[in-house]
Formats: structure tokens, sequence, C-alpha cells
């Protein structure tokens, strides 16, 4: 039943996350998107496609960022799979998005 809940809903699920993490989100959440992210890509053959497809969507909220950047980011969350160092890429990444690399910054 969940397989068929993320099938369905994936692709939205991704693209909401790529919003958060492209730079709407507030620091403060970033442990929480990191947590949903992680398990997506963990358990989710597709999540791949779905995050790509997010990243590369005309309402990603960060323009700061090359296609480049995207793709990196996105092979090192793969690479991951889940582990603890995904948050860490996800607050690098983030910060990129809103142009600043001050790791106080909100």
């Amino acid at each position: 039943m969940v397989d068929v809940a993320m099938q369905a809903h994936g692709p939205n699920l991704a693209r909401a996350l790529m919003r958060g993490i492209g730079g709407e989100a507030a620091r403060s959440e970033l442990d929480n998107l990191s947590e949903p992210l992680k398990k997506m890509v963990y358990k989710q053959p597709r999540a791949k496609q779905w995050l790509t497809n997010a990243l590369a969507s005309d309402d990603f909220p960060s323009q700061v960022v090359s296609d480049v950047d995207k793709r990196v980011w996105l092979q090192k969350v793969v690479n991951l799979r889940g582990a603890r160092g995904t948050n860490q890429v996800v607050k690098d990444f983030w910060m990129a998005c809103r142009g600043t690399n001050h790791a106080f910054a909100s």
C-alpha cells in the first residue's frame, strides 16, 4: 500500500522537498526535510528520477546554482543512500541555493 502511494505521490513529494531544500525552507527545517529525502532515496527505486525532474523544474526556487551543481548534489545524496552525512549535504546545498557560504545564515 505504501509503495502504491509513493508511486502516485513520489514526484510531488520530491518537488516539495526540492523547493524547501532549494532555498524556500528555513535553516531550522532542514533536518526535517532531510529525513523523508533519505528514506525516499533509500527505499524508492525511482527517487533519483523524481528528484532530477524536481531539480530541473521551472518552479525550482534558486537560480544561483547551476545544472552541474544540481547533478553533483543529487549524486552525493544518492551515493549516501540515506546515511547521516545526507543532512550536511542538504545544508550545504541549501546555503548554495540561497547564495551564501556562511554557516549562520538563515
